[in-house]
């Protein structure tokens, strides 16, 4: 792909010290493989695995500019649905990115490098709804199974363990 003023955040220096963003347009080459394999038995399972790789590069040159700053090389997703007697449906997945870089170091006249890496970041997730009627239903959703406090910016970790539940009800 070829995309022409590909949006990047990257943190403020200047008016900031960190904690807010500015938008860097960059024209980039992407280059993505990904692909998927599926299994379902009929309407009680489906298992999907989806991968994908991202090659980045930009014509531009400078520091700033050179990496497609905190979007990921790969990223791995395994999620799974089970419908249990037609009234509860239990869903999880897993998700693993990597390979995202950012401008962290740009700034400091300490660093050997203008990037910093971000790490791996992975996330694991279940979520059970149990369906009284074709209207209304429960749920329960259980978020960051692992409690992790990865970056999905530089200077912004996720929320830890979350829990989130509900009803729902269609007219």
């Amino acid at each position: 792909k070829l995309i022409d003023n590909l949006p990047l955040f990257v943190n403020d220096t200047v008016f900031s010290d960190l904690y807010r963003f500015r938008v860097l347009y960059n024209d980039m080459k992407v280059l993505t493989l990904d692909g998927s394999f599926s299994y379902q038995n009929g309407e009680k399972l489906k298992i999907d695995l989806m991968g994908e790789y991202n090659n980045y590069s930009s014509d531009i040159v400078g520091d700033l500019y050179q990496y497609a700053w905190h979007l990921p090389t790969y990223a791995f997703t395994l999620r799974g649905n089970y419908n249990l007697f037609e009234k509860i449906y239990l869903k999880a997945d897993f998700v693993l990115k990597g390979g995202r870089m950012s401008p962290a170091d740009l700034f400091d006249s300490d660093a050997t490098t203008a990037k910093s890496d971000l790490g791996i970041m992975a996330d694991a997730n279940l979520h059970a709804e149990y369906r009284y009627s074709k209207r209304l239903s429960a749920f329960i959703q259980f978020n960051n199974l692992a409690a992790q406090r990865y970056q999905k910016w530089y200077g912004y970790p996720v929320q830890g363990f979350q829990v989130l539940g509900g009803i729902t009800f269609g007219f």
